[in-house]
């Protein structure tokens, strides 16, 4: 069974060339899914970044905000809604961003470290269950003794 994580990826380059990097994506999520074992690598099934719509109130708003508070305060002319949009999968930008988190380089190992850093979480998570499970079956089986 696959498991999933978002890696959230800050300030990454869309071109590189001799060490230059431009075209900065500020910040986008990458949901990584990966097999069950280390052998079963990893790849990236969806890439997220954060839309903002603004949106400009009318004078209605504003004289229905003075009818109900008595005064200006608090009133914004201007509305900010976020929300996460999904990068188009095969578009030309997701094949940017998956060619350089996919490929060898300094981008790929440090997905890498993060599924590995995963891997080890989950481990770690999957002993401490079955040491819970142990317990229990004995204490169950002291307390049926």
């Amino acid at each position: 069974m696959n498991r999933t994580f978002t890696l959230a990826v800050e300030e990454f380059p869309l071109i590189t060339d001799l060490g230059f990097e431009a075209l900065h994506v500020i910040e986008f999520d990458a949901v990584i899914e990966y097999g069950p074992t280390v052998d079963d690598g990893w790849f990236i099934a969806s890439l997220w970044a954060e839309g903002e719509k603004k949106t400009r109130k009318t004078m209605a708003d504003y004289s229905a905000h003075w009818k109900a508070h008595g005064s200006s305060d608090g009133f914004e002319w201007i509305v900010r809604e976020r929300k996460k949009i999904e990068i188009e999968r095969g578009g030309s930008l997701w094949q940017l961003i998956t060619d350089r988190l996919e490929s060898p380089g300094r981008w790929h190992e440090w997905v890498n470290d993060k599924v590995m850093e995963r891997f080890a979480e989950d481990r770690e998570c999957e002993a401490g269950n079955i040491a819970d499970y142990r317990r229990d079956q004995r204490i169950s089986a002291e307390l049926n003794a």
